[in-house]
């Protein structure tokens, strides 16, 4: 059997599938050994942060991975006396560092770590928490909660990640869209229509997949 030969053109797009492939490849084993400082230098150094992480689902599964380790525990401080919320196991990540290195999440145990790692976790992944309901229920629940330790980064996690995100879910979500509601109903009105501004002008249009949903709506 004769092995096809490629035109130019297939072979060009080839070419491009690698490239692309090796750095998501790439940007998966610096999540896995927990090198964010990494992560983001090549989503912003490379691609000014408007990389389509839904192109390779391996990254994204690892960063979900990664965020449930980082955020269960204050999940499950705050959430331990709420009923019919399901608790699960502890999280175990892939490392269990002996001294903490620069570039690198801890496990939120209190709300400075939350918000300090929070921030470089979200310059990453963005608003593809979205595509993980579950998981992007618990951070937006823990932002709620701990509002009042940092208010001014909260509310940027509400307005710039946490609304425009709430498009990306499948189906409906009543107690989600109530959790984040419950964060922006204590930002000024001038500053919450700034958001939607943003949304509109900005996010849709350097993100694929809120486009894609836009589109299709």
């Amino acid at each position: 059997m004769k092995a096809k030969v490629l035109d130019q053109e297939e072979i060009r797009l080839a070419r491009d599938e690698m490239h692309y492939n090796f750095r998501f490849w790439l940007l998966e084993s610096f999540v896995r050994i927990n090198q964010w400082d990494m992560v983001e230098d090549v989503i912003g150094r490379l691609y000014d942060y408007r990389l389509d992480l839904t192109m390779h689902k391996p990254v994204l599964q690892a960063m979900y991975e990664a965020i449930e380790w980082f955020i269960t525990p204050m999940y499950t401080s705050l959430t331990r006396n709420v009923q019919g919320l399901t608790k699960k196991p502890e999280i175990k990540y892939y490392f269990e560092p002996v001294k903490q290195r620069p570039g690198q999440i801890r496990q939120a145990t209190n709300s400075k770590i939350l918000y300090e790692d929070l921030f470089h976790i979200f310059r990453c992944i963005g608003v593809n928490l979205a595509f993980n309901e579950r998981l992007f229920q618990k951070v937006v629940i823990v932002v709620e909660k701990t509002f009042d330790d940092n208010p001014e980064r909260a509310k940027h996690f509400a307005g710039d990640i946490f609304f425009p995100a709430l498009s990306l879910v499948q189906f409906s979500n009543d107690q989600l869209s109530k959790h984040i509601w419950n964060i922006l109903s204590r930002v000024e009105s001038i500053n919450r229509y700034s958001y939607y501004t943003k949304m509109l002008t900005d996010t849709y249009l350097t993100n694929v997949s809120m486009l894609q949903a836009m589109i299709e709506t």
